[in-house]
């Protein structure tokens, strides 16, 4: 911590013994690590004796002496408040050491709130860090993106694609929604299944095949980009063969996309039965995975966000 002393001493710039006595010249130091850094005269204006050409300036000792630290600030207030008793001789030699100070000042303060600006941001990551992989939070986001079961069974089933990691590879949300596909199929009634998604709907048909989907009861939408883009093209792939629709139809998706797709298909006119199957919900159980599911939800809520202020759900 810094210390100021001021002390009531005589002035030592080659004043008579007399003088010394009479005039009794305030004398302020500031301290910093046990050896004074700047010596400033307040109170009478006194004349600044000569110096020769190797005697040493109080300002010229700051300059060389003076270290980065809390006590810029303070010397800096001292100098301006005895700036208006100073002499023109006086206030020459400390201009130096007052610019120096200002400038000083302005470089520690922008590093101090550097400083504190990236404390801040690594104890708010930690936080999160522990808020994410040590509670459940992830699990009750997902639920509130997420809807109730609806009917497992009816005439026409709707899976909705993702992600894909190459032209010929299923992402992961994409494969998990075509895996529970084929389950749905195997233990329920469906006529037929609609796969949507411009890049992944090629890729789900071929899984299906694979795994005992008739090809002939499997319809392509590949020109979809978006939820909403899904709940359009599909309504009209429904709108044409109403006639041969006996039963109601079924949205298949991941849980927490589910609550988002199954508004959008009812505000593009599809009455569907939601069908949430679970990817972030079992995905969460490796800690590893965890902050790929954060910004999986994270991604998805701010979508929700969008498409309720676009009126799309």
């Amino acid at each position: 911590m810094e210390l100021a002393q001021f002390c009531a001493a005589p002035c030592r710039y080659g004043l008579s013994r007399g003088q010394k006595q009479d005039s009794h010249v305030r004398r302020v130091q500031l301290l910093f690590s046990g050896f004074p850094i700047i010596e400033r005269r307040v109170g009478h204006q006194l004349p600044l004796p000569a110096r020769s050409h190797n005697q040493a300036i109080p300002g010229c000792i700051f300059l060389a002496r003076f270290p980065v630290t809390r006590g810029i600030v303070w010397a800096n207030d001292v100098l301006a408040e005895t700036s208006a008793r100073q002499t023109p001789e006086e206030g020459a030699f400390l201009a130096p050491a007052r610019a120096c100070f200002l400038k000083m000042s302005r470089v520690r303060n922008i590093s101090a709130r550097l400083w504190r600006a990236s404390v801040n941001f690594a104890a708010c990551l930690g936080l999160l860090h522990i808020v994410i992989t040590a509670t459940p939070i992830l699990g009750y986001w997902t639920a509130q993106l997420s809807t109730p079961w609806g009917l497992s069974d009816g005439d026409t089933l709707i899976v909705l694609g993702s992600d894909v990691i190459s032209p010929t590879t299923l992402g992961i949300s994409s494969y998990w929604r075509t895996f529970y596909a084929t389950l749905v199929w195997r233990d329920a009634h469906f006529r037929r299944v609609i796969v949507s998604g411009r890049d992944a709907a090629p890729l789900m048909k071929d899984f299906l095949v694979c795994h005992g989907v008739p090809a002939e009861a499997i319809v392509v939408e590949d020109s979809s980009d978006s939820t909403r883009e899904n709940a359009l093209h599909v309504a009209k792939l429904l709108a044409a063969d109403a006639a041969n629709r006996h039963g109601p139809v079924v949205l298949l998706s991941s849980e927490f996309h589910l609550r988002r797709a199954l508004a959008s298909f009812r505000k593009a006119g599809v009455q569907a039965e939601p069908l949430p199957w679970p990817d972030a919900s079992k995905r969460i159980e490796a800690y590893q995975d965890r902050w790929t599911i954060f910004c999986v939800l994270s991604v998805e809520t701010m979508k929700t966000i969008y498409y309720r202020s676009k009126g799309w759900t």
